[in-house]
Parts: C-alpha cells; structure tokens; sequence
C-alpha cells in the first residue's frame, strides 16, 4: 500500500512537471513566433514523446485501479509514436506541424472531457472546469486547422496559427496541472468502485 502511495505521488509529480513544461513552451510560443518555431517543432516532438511515456508508464503502474485505462494507453502509444517521428523528419515535420498539432491538441481536449466526465462520476464539485477547458481544447484544435488553410495572407496565417498553437499547448499544460491538483487532493479518484462492491 505504502509503496503504491509512493508510485503515485512521483507519477503525479511527473505530470506537474510535464504541465509545467508545456505552460513555458506555449508562452515561448506566443511571446517569440518566428524565432521560436524550429525550436517550438523540436521541442513540441520531445514533449510529446515525455508525455506519452509518462502516460503509459502512469497506466502500466496503475492499470487495475484506472477505469479510462485503454483510452490513456492508446493517448501515450500516440504521443510517443507521433513524436519520435516528428524528432527524426524535422523537415517533414515543419511541413504538417500544423495538423499534426491540431489532431494532438484535439485529442488532448477529448481526454479532458472523458476525465471531466469521470470527475462528474465521482462527486467531484469542480467537473465542469475541466469539461469547459477540454471544449476550449478542442475548439482551438479547430481554429488552428481553419486559421491555417483559411489565411491569404502567408506571414498573418503563420502568426495566427501560431499564436492559437501556443494557446493550445498552455491549455493542455494547464489541463494537466490541474488533473494532478485533483490527483493529489483526491488520492482514490480513479480507483475503481472497490468501496461500493
């Protein structure tokens, strides 16, 4: 029991610090554009390969006691697979970083909004803060994609993709920053219903 405590408050420490790191890089994001998006790509390829080991190693620990475990299974092997292959065609990857990041950052909202859900489940008084951050989410998944093909302007297109990029990525940051606070505060969250059998 003391060893699963242990587990868990380093997993969750690991999510904190992966929340926080996706924080810093969205504001890179919007405070410098131009100069910062080869290191956004680059940076974005690792981040995504942290958080989806993070993930699978968070699942591969916790299995029998998560009731969403196949969805962050599935959540980590694709932010893994997505980012290696990112890292290894940087030219590639600034070609279709706009989608890729939109399907990313879409994919992200859709996993706060089944947490959300599973918070509701739980009595959780706060449920609805993640629900409107994962529609908030996956609305600027959309409005990257529609800023990006819509724009007839190459530089203002860049930049508004950008910027709905950065904001994104804070929003997935902060998202994961608050599924650890509710973590931390709630330590049987998402134990299955052992107590009610």
């Amino acid at each position: 029991m003391e060893r699963d405590i242990k587990k868990s408050t380093q997993l969750n420490k690991r999510i904190l610090i992966t929340g926080i790191l996706l924080v810093i890089i969205g504001f890179l994001t919007l405070w410098r554009p131009f100069q910062s998006y080869l290191f956004i790509s680059l940076s974005f390829s690792v981040l995504i390969i942290v958080s989806g080991v993070l993930e699978i190693l968070f699942i591969i620990q916790h299995q029998k006691i998560i009731k969403m475990w196949l969805t962050m299974l599935v959540g980590g092997i694709i932010d893994v697979t997505m980012g290696i292959y990112l890292l290894l065609s940087p030219l590639i990857m600034m070609i279709i970083l706009t989608p890729l990041i939109s399907i990313w950052v879409f994919y992200k909202g859709f996993t706060a909004l089944r947490f959300a859900l599973l918070l509701r489940a739980y009595a959780y008084q706060r449920w609805w803060l993640q629900l409107a951050m994962g529609v908030a989410i996956m609305l600027i998944s959309l409005i990257i994609v529609s800023s990006a093909t819509a724009s007839f302007l190459q530089v203002i297109g860049f930049l508004n993709t950008i910027s709905w990029t950065g904001l994104g990525i804070v929003l997935i940051g902060i998202t994961a920053i608050s599924l650890s606070v509710v973590y931390r505060n709630t330590g049987r969250l998402f134990r299955r219903g052992s107590d009610q059998s």
